[in-house]
């Protein structure tokens, strides 16, 4: 027997171990992003322009926390007349020990506006403090924007 179909077989049973998940998705959950966590704000939860232009994309970027098993996860955006929803999702590796730290997950969106006006883009997360239940309430974070 040659070791080299052995060692391709091992290689190729790595590789495909290693498609999904970094943690896994039996131990890891997808929620939606924390912008407020006790009485700690991200240092800019909402950075969006004061100006675009109607029909052209831009870039707005949503900023959640987490701690030591937490990772920044897709963001959803949608866009309806003059006002832009963008949902932030955040994955929580579960049943391991976690570092306690503080980080701030970073989630950007492209938007567009289709006609000139004032505007408004949200961000639609979680508040999550000792007056919440544990997976905290919804918050909304949103700026006023104009589409010339």
């Amino acid at each position: 027997m040659s070791i080299r179909p052995i060692a391709a077989a091992a290689l190729a049973a790595a590789l495909a171990a290693c498609t999904g998940s970094p943690i896994g998705e039996d131990r890891e959950e997808r929620r939606i992003g924390i912008l407020r966590l006790y009485r700690t704000d991200p240092p800019v939860a909402l950075a969006a322009p004061d100006t675009v232009r109607a029909g052209v994309d831009f870039q707005v970027t949503a900023t959640t926390l987490g701690g030591g098993c937490e990772r920044a996860g897709e963001t959803e955006a949608q866009v309806g007349g003059g006002v832009a929803v963008v949902t932030p999702y955040d994955y929580t590796e579960l049943g391991v020990d976690c570092p306690d730290i503080l980080r701030h997950l970073h989630h950007a969106a492209t938007l567009r506006f289709p006609a000139p006006g004032k505007a408004v883009v949200r961000v639609q997360g979680r508040r999550v403090g000792p007056d919440t239940p544990g997976e905290g309430v919804a918050h909304t974070v949103e700026k006023r924007i104009v589409v010339r």
